[in-house]
């Protein structure tokens, strides 16, 4: 393989990896509302991710063409987006260990708040 070549491949692969990472990057901004911890409730748009978690941030905009104000879970009671509600919350989740040999005699549950 002569020099040519192989920068035509190393070419190729960076602007293939710079394309993805700009489809990536780009929103997709779907109707949905927002209502913040005073009870306002705003319409707009959401970046919709299809999360497979709930979300530690969301984009939200007022009109397609606005910039972005970013909500994280405790600055907001609610939101939906794509016909998914999401709920803030406060939650503990038990966290005892699942090795066997981890484990303890006490009964007591073991949790943390997420």
């Amino acid at each position: 393989m002569n020099k040519i070549e192989r920068f035509k491949k190393i070419g190729l692969l960076l602007i293939g990896m710079l394309t993805f990472q700009l489809a990536l990057s780009q929103g997709n901004y779907l109707p949905g509302y927002v209502i913040k911890k005073s009870t306002d409730t705003l319409y707009g748009y959401i970046d919709y991710r299809n999360w497979e978690q709930n979300p530690d941030k969301i984009n939200f905009k007022t009109n397609t063409e606005s910039n972005p104000i970013s909500f994280n879970p405790i600055d907001i009671i609610e939101f939906k987006v794509d016909g998914e509600l999401y709920v803030s919350g406060i939650i503990k989740t038990e966290v005892s260990p699942t090795q066997t040999n981890r484990l303890n005699y006490n009964p007591r549950i073991n949790t943390k708040v997420v």
